[in-house]
């Protein structure tokens, strides 16, 4: 039988080739926790409990950790519990214990009446390029960060949207999915600006001597040392907090700004313009349309809005 280290080692590897490395990160840490709850129980892998799932949900909730925090533990020991019956480790899968349904939350978060501007104001003055354009380019986009810091060049391509042309981004998403996802008006202004102004002068004569081909295969935001290096996600975190203190000392408290909220405020966006929740899930990425749903919380005046709009007496 494998030892715990190689079954967590095989466990990651397995992972990476289906998840991001978010979701990879989280799963291993749930499977190394029950892994430590097994051995202080004295429990064999092979011949584990049918109640080890539920007394180690027990152990969760006697630690006062929140309903999302014990399912995602569940969601992470069960498929490490899968792939080890498909490795022939374990015989049966414990039993899953269902835990009491918890109403849906949602996520309210939009920069409207000027704030938006003002942050923007803020990251000129604060972040670097090319940070300041990749963090502007969140809430016109609505990537995840991970999505936003491997962009390359060459994923960045023009369609024709009615009359004139429009720029879609390539993302390399949750579990090695891809999709196009476009952006709004400003944020097209946004890019060309940066791609024809910008980006050129981060080249190297040796770069611009380069195939078309060759140079696609470039970050779209390079690293500030390396041109070839995408840029840090960490890094962007960190001038996402420097931009909160900077907007605190404008009058303006956003003390839950991060890379993410710039994703609700996009998608939120989205919904008061009209668009279906159907095509936001496709742009934003869920799998899920009640992930999707969670962002869609319409106020009484958008649903008397939406009601207008079928007699025409309010425009779109």
């Amino acid at each position: 039988m494998l030892l715990a280290a190689e079954r967590l080692t095989r466990f990651t590897e397995w992972l990476k080739t289906i998840r991001s490395p978010k979701t990879v990160q989280s799963y291993v840490e749930s499977a190394k926790l029950f892994e430590a709850f097994c051995e202080y129980h004295t429990w064999s892998m092979r011949n584990l409990p049918s109640t080890c799932l539920e007394g180690w949900v027990t152990s969760l909730h006697a630690k006062r950790k929140s309903p999302a925090t014990v399912q995602l533990r569940i969601a992470g020991v069960t498929a490490y519990l899968d792939f080890l019956k498909r490795h022939g480790v374990v015989d049966d899968v414990p039993f899953r214990p269902k835990l009491p349904s918890q109403p849906v939350s949602t996520i309210t978060f939009h920069l409207g009446d000027g704030v938006l501007e003002k942050v923007f104001y803020a990251i000129d003055r604060l972040v670097p390029e090319p940070y300041a354009t990749a963090i502007k380019l969140l809430p016109y986009s609505g990537l995840r960060l991970h999505e936003l810091c491997q962009l390359k060049l060459g994923d960045v391509r023009a369609v024709w949207a009615g009359k004139s042309e429009a720029l879609v981004l390539r993302v390399l998403g949750k579990g090695k999915k891809t999709r196009d996802v476009p952006l709004l008006p400003a944020g097209d202004v946004l890019l060309r600006d940066y791609l024809t102004s910008q980006k050129p002068s981060q080249h190297t004569p040796e770069v611009l001597s380069w195939s078309e081909s060759k140079r696609n295969a470039l970050p779209l935001f390079s690293s500030l040392k390396t041109q070839t290096k995408s840029i840090s996600a960490k890094l962007v975190e960190r001038y996402i907090r420097t931009l909160r203190d900077g907007l605190k000392a404008l009058g303006i408290k956003l003390p839950n700004l991060t890379a993410h909220k710039f994703r609700h405020h996009f998608v939120t966006e989205l919904h008061k313009n009209g668009v279906r929740d159907l095509d936001l899930a496709m742009i934003a990425g869920h799998e899920n349309l009640s992930t999707t749903r969670r962002y869609t919380h319409p106020t009484t005046e958008d649903l008397a809005t939406i009601v207008r709009r079928t007699t025409g007496d309010v425009s779109p």
